[in-house]
């Protein structure tokens, strides 16, 4: 299965009026968001004590993890659920000059099962005081959308954060042109 492309994102379409080294040789990272629906149809959005910004949950896949298994995990760590119906929706690429990354990030649509029951966030995402909270669809994406436009105005300086607003909104987006599409496919209406 070929998973759609949503983006490529450098450092220019993030910050475009910073300069930035060449970079001849880029490291691998690959990484997992995860759109996560609660029973109130609700998608989480996690965020800390020292940017205040939010974002999908998610992170790192670990070597011989697959995306699935990834974003369970990062679930299970940020949101404290876990998690099923694991779909990948589509992905992005990500060429971050200042750390030499090449990121291939795939974003998994997902619902929630039950709490852990334990706190299983990183000692780095508990000294963050990284926390989730529920957004309907709409205030999500009104939310990626302000925070990108204060990225735009140059009043978000975080370089990785900078490149996690981009993402993440074009995620949510593709995910609501997906539910709008299958919305109108099953009422009947073929005029798209």
């Amino acid at each position: 299965m070929t998973i759609k492309l949503l983006a490529t994102l450098r450092d220019k379409d993030i910050f475009p009026n910073r300069t930035f080294k060449v970079i001849n040789e880029w490291q691998p990272r690959k990484t997992v968001k995860i759109i996560v629906l609660n029973d109130d149809n609700q998608i989480a959005l996690v965020t800390n004590s020292i940017h205040g910004i939010y974002l999908l949950p998610g992170g790192g896949i670990e070597d011989g993890e697959k995306i699935e298994q990834a974003a369970t995990r990062e679930c299970e760590e940020e949101i404290a659920y876990g998690i099923n119906s694991h779909i990948i929706i589509g992905k992005t690429k990500e060429f971050r000059s200042r750390d030499s990354k090449e990121y291939d990030t795939s974003c998994v649509l997902a619902k929630i099962t039950k709490p852990v029951g334990q706190d299983r966030r990183t000692d780095n995402e508990k000294d963050l005081e990284l926390k989730a909270k529920w957004f309907n669809l709409s205030d999500a994406q009104a939310i990626l959308r302000e925070q990108e436009n204060k990225l735009k105005a140059g009043k978000i300086e975080f370089y990785n954060v900078g490149f996690n607003i981009v993402r993440d909104k074009i995620f949510v987006e593709h995910f609501i042109k997906i539910k709008n599409h299958a919305s109108q496919i099953s009422h009947g209406n073929n005029n798209i």
